[in-house]
C-alpha cells in the first residue's frame, strides 16, 4: 500500500482503527520504534579473537496513543477488561497516514495489542488547557505497508 512520491508527507493527516472501537479518533500518535536484538557468539578456533553478530528476535518500544478527553470511557474499559485479565481483550490496531486528499498511503499494523498504561494529563485550574487521555499499548508484532 506505500504509496511513493519525490516529496515527503505530512505528519497532520492520519486515522487510528482499533478493532472492537467505534470511538478511536486521536490527536497524536507516537509510533514504536522497532529494532533487532543481536546475538553474539565467538567460534572456539577463531584466531581473530572477535564476535560473529546474527540477527536475534525483534523488539518494540510501546505505542502511544493521544487525544483530547471527550467523557467516552472506551479506553478506559478497555484497559480495565485487560487489569481484570479478560483473555479476549487483545486488538489490532491500524495507523494509517494520508496524504493531502485524506487518501492512505501508508499503513501500520500492530497485532494483538493491549493497553498498559492509562493516564490523564494533570488537572490545573490556572491553566484552562485541554484534558488530555493517553492509552500506552504493548503488541506482538508490527507491520508496515
Amino acid at each position: 500500500m506505500a504509496v511513493l512520491r519525490n516529496q515527503p508527507y505530512g505528519n497532520a493527516q492520519f486515522i487510528v482503527e482499533i478493532d472492537g472501537l467505534a470511538d478511536s479518533a486521536f490527536d497524536q500518535v507516537t509510533l514504536p520504534e522497532m529494532g533487532v536484538e543481536v546475538i553474539e557468539y565467538r567460534e572456539g578456533g577463531d584466531v581473530e579473537r572477535a564476535s560473529r553478530k546474527l540477527p536475534g528476535m525483534r523488539k518494540f518500544s510501546n505505542l502511544v496513543l493521544r487525544r483530547g478527553y471527550t467523557g467516552s470511557l472506551s479506553l478506559y474499559e478497555w484497559f480495565h477488561e485487560v487489569s481484570q485479565g479478560e483473555a479476549s481483550s487483545r486488538r489490532t490496531v491500524v495507523v494509517l497516514l494520508l496524504d493531502e486528499e485524506r487518501n492512505p498511503v501508508t499503513r501500520w499494523v500492530f497485532r494483538n495489542a493491549f493497553p498498559v498504561q492509562h493516564t490523564f494529563s494533570s488537572l490545573d485550574a490556572m491553566d484552562g488547557s485541554v484534558l488530555v487521555e493517553n492509552l500506552e499499548l504493548v503488541f506482538e508484532s508490527a507491520e508496515m505497508e
